[in-house]
This record gives C-alpha cells, structure tokens and sequence, in this order.
C-alpha cells in the first residue's frame, strides 16, 4: 500500500509538471 500511494504521488507530481501528458503515456513508462 505504501508503494502505491508513494506511485501515485509521484505520478501526481509527474502530471503537475507535465500537463500535456495523459495517464496512458505515463503508464507506458512503468
């Protein structure tokens, strides 16, 4: 649960910084 929540996080941070990426392109690079 730990990890998710820390995969999650980072992805929120990933998107803050990167708005024109979609869900889609940011799981195809885990």
């Amino acid at each position: 649960m730990k990890r998710d929540r820390a995969m999650e996080e980072l992805r929120a941070l990933v998107l803050a910084n990167n708005p024109q990426l979609t869900s889609a392109e940011l799981d195809k690079t885990h």
